[in-house]
């Protein structure tokens, strides 16, 4: 057994990619300091200005999948391609909400069983 194959089995590898993760971002702060704060602060600024967007998104397809709701649209949008490609861009237009929102609901929607086409 070679030592990266104990390694792996000793810790793991999600364990070891996130200890490689964490030894890379120290590396950079002791010879970038400078660089890795600005990195930092760009992200967090990132990700407080995405989280209203996003967060509705991840709520609305929680929903529709606990409500149960998921199978009633997955069967409105069964065997009828053209109407719920209509249909779905029509929601699409009128609703405001852009491309991060819809990722985590189209997912939901997916898992649901709606087909890929809508």
């Amino acid at each position: 057994m070679s030592d990266q194959t104990a390694i792996v089995q000793r810790f793991g590898k999600k364990r070891l990619v996130l200890g490689v993760c964490i030894a890379m971002l120290m590396g950079v702060g002791l010879v970038w300091p400078a660089y890795l704060a600005n990195t930092g602060m760009f992200v967090l600024t990132g990700l407080i200005t995405v989280a209203p967007i996003v967060i509705p998104g991840v709520i609305l397809a929680a929903w529709i999948v606990a409500s149960g709701a998921d199978g009633y649209i997955a069967s409105a949008f069964e065997g009828r391609a053209i109407r719920t490609v209509l249909v779905a861009s029509l929601v699409g237009a009128i609703t405001p909400v852009c491309g991060i929102t819809v990722l985590p609901l189209m997912a939901g929607l997916l898992a649901a069983g709606v087909p890929l086409a809508p």
